[in-house]
């Protein structure tokens, strides 16, 4: 099972997933705008609902520039404390698994490319 979270400007989204793209559990909450404590407090809270599970893998999609060899987030769009902030290596040093962090756009393409209304096109 993959834990998948997207990190919007005022929710925050989770499924857990297959590699198949099989849902069995979502959820949505509010997310915090005011801090990274606060955000990342939230953003705990979220995997850690989860967690009890069997997770391989965590995949975030959040706003801004994202660096995804190292992990950092660049102009975090709603969060501008986000800028310059290693999710990555933050969320595998708490969680022991492998993280993998991308620009919300191109998670959008992605999953239409994967699953959606452009599967199987170049």
């Amino acid at each position: 099972m993959y834990l998948s979270i997207d990190i919007g400007g005022t929710l925050i989204k989770s499924a857990l997933m297959d590699r198949s793209g099989q849902i069995f559990k979502k959820e949505s909450r509010p997310i915090s705008r005011k801090s990274i404590d606060e955000f990342d407090n939230i953003l705990f809270q979220v995997i850690d609902y989860y967690f009890s599970t069997d997770i391989r893998g965590i995949s975030v999609s959040c706003p801004g520039a994202v660096d995804t060899n190292t992990g950092t987030i660049y102009n975090g769009g709603a969060f501008p404390f986000q800028h310059n902030v290693n999710l990555k290596s933050k969320l595998e040093h708490r969680y022991g698994v492998e993280v993998a962090i991308e620009n919300d756009g191109r998670c959008a393409a992605l999953a239409e490319l994967w699953l959606g209304s452009v599967q199987g096109k170049r």
